[in-house]
């Protein structure tokens, strides 16, 4: 919107400041104030002038005593404007500088709706109950995907059109309810650092993508380095945490240049009131400002530019605590729906949990007759009365928070809403309720052309153990929204696999009693050696595992026919998907290779105490492990592998294992 002086906006500016001039002895600003002023600051060339037009806010400047920028006198004083003066009360000098910045951001995110004004006016709105639905709700249809007929032709398309896509990760959440906490130091840890499987889980999604863009290489012979785009907080100094793990792991042989980090604004915690909070040592208490806010933010921080430079025209949204979402058919068949009919949005749904804290998709339909596949969180869910009806969980599905975007849908949805499903979240202790604003990143899907019909949109339903299994909070007793519980569904589905691919397994367990309890079976695998179920059970053919009998198979180029095991059998490679070229992967013929045929593996494997299964920390008596190197094979059969073995295949080598014993060789010799 074009900006205005002060000279063109004075017949508003005076409504305003009639407000204003009654309003000097009040310590909070009325939400009438609040509109009037947003607007005037919105259409303003010099906020600051306008600003220095009111009596109050000039008065409560000049009692801080502060010497600062016109640039950063502009945020003190909205901060006046909106009645929260109390935050410098107690504020030390060497903080303001921190706090100044976090405001400029605050405001700068916000400057569409009149920045830190802006923000405060919808944050009263929302606890006035000003704003009303103005919609119906009715409860979507969907794509089945669990017809695996039409999953697999789904995920054909959304393989072969793997290029076109781009993937965004918002990985800025603070899983408070996790309670993380690194050992070494006892500093507090975001979600993204959590250790499910041996690896954190923002390793988990990269370990995903590149199972499928393997699966892209073998069957089309073309490498893709898809670009990935992160949104990070300074929530538990989460930025520098995520960029952390990246290095660390070299950016996953992908080259740092494929990246790209972006920070999400912080926004002041409130209560019923809309007062700011403070913490004990004088500081405001800050929060991120939920997920929605990744569109405008990728906007602002070049995002959009950047893929487009790379021919990607799609987006993957994928979020950091879940981390079963690709398994098998599950993200290649949904983006393949979108790829193949060029939808603008999509969601990927499953059936709810009861007691789970999950939205629910559903179809808005507005006064116009336009309708709108949506999203409605569920901390807005009780507040929602035309939902009421949803305690039925077979009317609505649970949405996933896996979407799929068309760039340029997106793009032109920001300027028409750049805050797209604006909410309030309040969390409960025992000493006060705190809230925060936020903005949900699937309510965009309102301002996507959708037509009479919603027929740019599209929604898919999966089963739920393929789907959606969160890790959002820490094990107290109930397994749901846990790393344990996330774990068991892991087992399960690995159990279902291995069945599939005929091997006999002991009875199964089940999660009741997990605390006390061990995984009758463990097996766990690279996602490169499928990912899809029926690419799995092309290596994997017959055998048996027995009761308390573990397998890992931490490679991709397997072929395994009838084996057995009674205990654990490790094999792994720093070569899953190829070679590595000055710290870059490259997909090639070069992974290590594993061929087992009529093979019984015989130790003590793993032990009864000491294990943490969900972070795959197993205490072992015995068992077999190999490791094999760039180009190496492993070659085992007909013979019986008794007792604690320990196997290193060098480069380039193969090492036989059979009836005639063990011999090396070259592999091109």
């Amino acid at each position: 919107m074009q900006r205005c002086s002060v000279q063109e906006i004075t017949p508003l500016l005076d409504v305003f400041y009639t407000f204003v001039y009654t309003a000097v002895l009040m310590s909070q600003i009325t939400l009438t104030q609040l509109h009037d002023l947003a607007k005037t600051l919105k259409r303003a060339d010099n906020p600051l002038d306008i600003l220095n037009r009111l009596p109050r806010i000039c008065e409560v400047y000049e009692t801080l005593g502060y010497e600062l920028s016109a640039e950063h006198e502009i945020l003190v004083k909205q901060v006046i404007a909106c009645g929260q003066e109390h935050i410098f009360e107690g504020l030390h000098a060497s903080d303001l500088p921190q706090l100044i910045l976090d405001l400029m951001g605050m405001d700068r995110f916000y400057d569409a709706i009149g920045g830190i004004v802006g923000y405060q006016e919808e944050v009263l709105k929302l606890l006035s109950g000003k704003r009303k639905d103005e919609v119906d709700y009715l409860p979507p249809q969907g794509i089945d995907l669990e017809d695996r007929k039409v999953s697999l032709e789904m995920m054909e398309a959304g393989l072969e059109k793997l290029g076109e896509m781009a993937e965004f990760y918002p990985v800025g959440g603070a899983a408070d309810r996790l309670g993380l906490v690194d050992e070494k130091s006892g500093e507090m840890l975001p979600a993204a650092c959590l250790n499910f499987l041996g690896r954190s889980l923002l390793e988990g999604l990269i370990r995903d993508l590149q199972a499928r863009e393997y699966l892209h290489f073998k069957r089309y012979g073309k490498q893709l380095t898809t670009p990935i785009a992160m949104m990070t907080s300074d929530e538990k100094d989460n930025h520098a945490k995520i960029t952390g793990i990246c290095a660390s792991k070299g950016w996953f042989g992908r080259g740092k240049e494929r990246f790209r980090l972006f920070s999400q604004p912080k926004v002041p915690a409130f209560n019923r009131r809309g007062r700011w909070f403070c913490n004990s040592d004088g500081t405001l208490l800050w929060k991120p400002g939920g997920h929605g806010v990744i569109w405008r933010l990728a906007q602002l921080s070049g995002v959009f530019d950047w893929l487009d430079q790379m021919g990607r025209s799609k987006g993957l949204v994928r979020q950091i605590n879940n981390p079963i979402a690709g398994v098998d058919l599950g993200l290649l068949s949904f983006c393949g729906v979108g790829l193949k009919e060029d939808h603008l949005f999509g969601f990927a749904c499953c059936p709810r949990r009861e007691n789970a804290k999950e939205g629910v998709n559903v179809v808005k339909v507005f006064d116009s007759g336009k309708c709108a596949l949506s999203n409605v969180e569920y901390c807005d869910l009780t507040r929602k009365k035309t939902l009421e009806h949803t305690k039925n969980l077979t009317y609505y599905p649970a949405n996933a928070n896996i979407l799929f975007v068309d760039l340029e849908a997106v793009r032109e949805a920001i300027v028409r809403n750049p805050y797209p499903g604006e909410i309030l979240n309040f969390k409960h202790t025992n000493e006060r309720t705190v809230a925060r604003l936020e903005l949900t990143m699937q309510n965009l899907a309102e301002e996507i052309d959708q037509g009479k019909n919603a027929e740019r949109a599209y929604l898919t339903l999966g089963a739920r153990n393929k789907t959606l299994c969160a890790t959002k909070r820490s094990y107290t007793g109930d397994l749901l929204e846990t790393p344990e519980g996330a774990y068991t569904t892991v087992i399960a589905n690995n159990r279902e696999l291995l069945s599939l691919c005929g091997f006999t397994l002991p009875e199964y367990e089940g999660a009741s009693d997990y605390s006390k309890s061990r995984p009758s079976v463990v097996f766990l695998y690279h996602p490169a050696l499928g990912p899809v179920y029926e690419e799995i059970g092309k290596k994997l053919k017959g055998g048996s595992i027995q009761n308390g009998g573990e397998l890992q198979l931490e490679i991709a180029e397997v072929t395994m026919s009838n084996c057995h095991i009674d205990g654990s059998v490790l094999i792994e490679t720093d070569n899953v998907l190829g070679h590595f070229v000055d710290g870059k992967l490259v997909y090639s013929d070069r992974a290590a290779q594993l061929k087992v045929e009529n093979v019984t593996f015989k130790n003590q494997g793993r032990a009864h105490a000491g294990s943490c299964y969900w972070k795959n920390e197993i205490q072992r008596t015995e068992r077999f492990y190999a490791k094999l190197e760039e180009g190496s094979e492993l070659v085992i059969s007909d013979v019986t592998l008794e007792g604690d073995m320990e196997i290193h295949v060098e480069k380039g080598m193969r090492l036989t294992i059979d009836k005639k014993g063990k011999r090396y060789e070259r592999r091109d010799g």
